[in-house]
């Protein structure tokens, strides 16, 4: 078992080696890789020079994993989008390999310009590319031949003058026979829009549903800046991450859903009411880190992956750009809507041989020089880390790293390690949170915890980055009480705001992005003596998104059907529901608090409330008129759902 409190020391020691490091990781963040995991050099040394500099990541049906490469041409300005012809890549051997050397790689397709997604179905391998759109790859033979599905509003605009007018490109998904992709604004360098044209935006800067034979059927949400990821997530949700820029405060995590609207202006949708993001990244001071009350832990929330199973099962882990690292998600929701806290996990990827870098923090890979763009689960159950830069170095101001790229592809494996960090954080009502430790700890009180927000506004305009507000307001902490198996902590806190409440489209109220809400822990001590993981100081850090107050359910959590039985004695069945004219009986398995939400199928809450006691009645009235989806959240975070139709 890795002694923690060793490494802790180890990476503070490496910390003050220089300040040259400082370009690579924030100093106040985790140093190095979470010590539950070993990071496993999984790139072979056949690999092509720089490669793969990987732009998008899918599993074949025979444990081959694809990649989509980028091109590491330092190209910039207004052909930042397209960097030259790059390939794709198969590689065979991963699932059963212990090492990087029994891993063979292929080349499969060619003439990417930086993709951003893909998907597989069967043996066909669909790709998102910022160029030439949505493509296949076909078997022929033992190759692949190369295929356009959808090309439309997506590439590169020629024939314009200046600016370049690109457009980015941010992930595939798919889903029912159909795709999702999200395309992204014409932007000039530098990154604000250019409002001179409005037809090079027709279209653009959304969300787009695509059949398989290449139609748009849908133009599911607009307001899209510069898009970074689109995936599924918990429960199946949709989620796009965006960068920082004109609109766009800071690196946000949105779901997506029909009619969304983000904030980017001259895009469809942009009459409507913002949908608020359910992560905020803090986008901090500068591309060190800025410091411990402006942090900037994320300036490009890239690709992320939600964990199945073991200590952070339901949440997500979602790369870091250009902080070189992972953050993880834990998510929960508030009356029906998404939102929750962000944590680093591991820091330092980028730094390794090349100018302006230090020795490898612990559990880093020199091998891997490069941003985390892109995270998958491999048929092993094993979470996968592909690494990708975009164009020119940290120092500069873009999304690259110092010093020479080397792209990279490795794996995190869990080992046994007790760590000892924040796990979660959750909103229970105005004046009340709860922080969910991994360990039980020996005592809390108030002078343990530093609580900040910041309130972030939209701007009007089209300044870079503008309108974000770091958590720096302070929040007195009155009273803290400890669980009865001591792993939880709950705050009594003053002076926390909510995100006000929205009339119209457009107003100062619908531009205000959720509460960014920072939480230090320090000085606690847990009950195995474990040292915390979590700043790098022997602390933790965590912030949280908040759009409504609690209580919430936690998000991720698989449901337990509701039976329509009421023959089953109580307990054998999970939740029962029984029909009547006036509404639904529910029938609990078990004596109890239970909290309740219902809601249509487009995802609008109807009600949420909370019950205690074995049986309650949910009246007709609140199903609505259509057919309702109830869900009811019981003691040890069960999960029970059903589709109810209409009464």
């Amino acid at each position: 078992m890795v002694n923690i409190r060793r490494r802790l020391i180890l990476a503070a020691l490496t910390m003050v080696s220089g300040h040259a490091a400082f370009a690579q990781r924030p100093y106040f963040l985790v140093n190095g890789v979470h010590p539950g995991y070993s990071l496993v050099n999984m790139k072979p040394s056949s690999a092509p020079a720089n490669q793969p500099n990987v732009g998008a990541m899918a599993w074949l049906p025979d444990g081959r994993l694809f990649v989509a490469g980028m091109s590491t041409n330092a190209a910039g300005g207004t052909n930042a989008n397209r960097l030259g012809a790059s390939n794709g890549y198969i590689f065979s051997g991963l699932t059963t390999a212990t090492t990087a050397s029994t891993v063979t790689i292929a080349t499969a397709g060619s003439g990417y310009q930086m993709p951003s997604g893909a998907v597989v179905l069967g043996d066909t391998i669909y790709v998102l590319d910022n160029d030439s759109g949505l493509t296949r790859l076909v078997p022929n033979g033992g190759g692949y031949t190369k295929q356009v599905v959808y090309s439309g509003l997506l590439g590169y605009l020629t024939g314009k003058s200046g600016s370049g007018y690109r457009t980015w490109t941010g992930g595939l998904a798919y889903k029912d026979d159909y795709f999702y992709a999200v395309v992204g604004m014409g932007l000039i360098p530098g990154g604000t829009s250019e409002f001179t044209d409005a037809n090079i935006y027709r279209g653009k800067g959304t969300v787009l549903k695509i059949s398989k034979t290449g139609q748009v059927v849908d133009t599911v949400a607009g307001g899209v800046r510069n898009p970074v990821t689109l995936q599924f997530g918990p429960e199946g949700q949709l989620f796009y991450a965006d960068n920082q820029g004109s609109f766009m405060p800071a690196s946000a995590l949105f779901p997506v859903n029909n009619g969304s609207f983000f904030g980017h202006l001259k895009t469809p949708y942009d009459n409507q009411k913002r949908t608020t993001p359910a992560i905020i990244f803090p986008y901090g001071s500068d591309l060190t880190g800025g410091t411990a009350t402006n942090a900037c832990v994320s300036r490009v929330a890239t690709g992320f992956v939600q964990l199945k199973t073991g200590r952070y099962a339901g949440q997500m882990l979602i790369g870091s750009n250009p902080q070189n690292g992972i953050n993880r998600i834990f998510m929960e929701k508030v009356g029906g809507q998404f939102q929750g806290a962000l944590f680093p996990f591991s820091q330092g990827f980028g730094v390794g041989p090349g100018s302006g870098s230090v020795a490898a923090l612990p559990g880093v890979l020199p091998e891997f020089r490069a941003n985390v763009h892109r995270l998958t689960i491999g048929p092993d159950g094993l979470i996968y880390v592909g690494g990708g830069n975009s164009p020119g170095g940290a120092s500069s101001g873009s999304h690259g790293i110092d010093g020479t790229p080397t792209g990279g592809l490795a794996r995190l494996v869990p080992n046994n390690d007790t760590i000892f960090e924040m796990k979660a954080i959750r909103s229970l009502d105005s004046t009340h949170f709860e922080i969910e430790f991994t360990e039980p700890i020996v005592t809390a009180a108030t002078s343990n915890f530093s609580v900040t927000q910041g309130i972030s506004v939209q701007s009007t305009g089209t300044g870079y980055g503008s309108g974000y507000t770091a958590p720096s307001t302070v929040a007195t902490v009155s009273a803290v009480s400890l669980s009865s198996d001591k792993t939880k902590v709950t705050l009594t806190i003053s002076g926390i705001k909510q995100r006000p409440v929205v009339t119209t489209a457009g107003s100062t109220e619908d531009r205000t992005w959720g509460t960014l809400i920072q939480f230090r822990v320090t000085g606690l001590s847990a009950v195995s003596s474990h040292a915390m993981w979590g700043d790098g100081t022997g602390g933790g850090v965590g912030w949280y998104t908040l759009n409504k107050y609690g209580p919430g359910v936690d998000a991720g959590i698989e449901p337990v059907s509701i039976s329509r039985s009421t023959s089953a004695p109580r307990g054998s069945l999970g939740l029962q529901v029984v029909r009547k004219a006036e509404g639904l009986l529910v029938i609990a398995p078990q004596v109890g608090g239970y909290t309740v939400h219902i809601s249509d199928l487009r995802g609008k809450t109807l009600g949420s409330f909370q019950v205690s006691g074995g049986d309650y009645f949910v009246p007709a009235a609140a199903l609505g008129g259509g057919v309702s989806v109830v869900e009811a959240y019981g003691a040890g975070a069960q999960r029970f759902a059903a589709v109810v139709p209409k009464m």
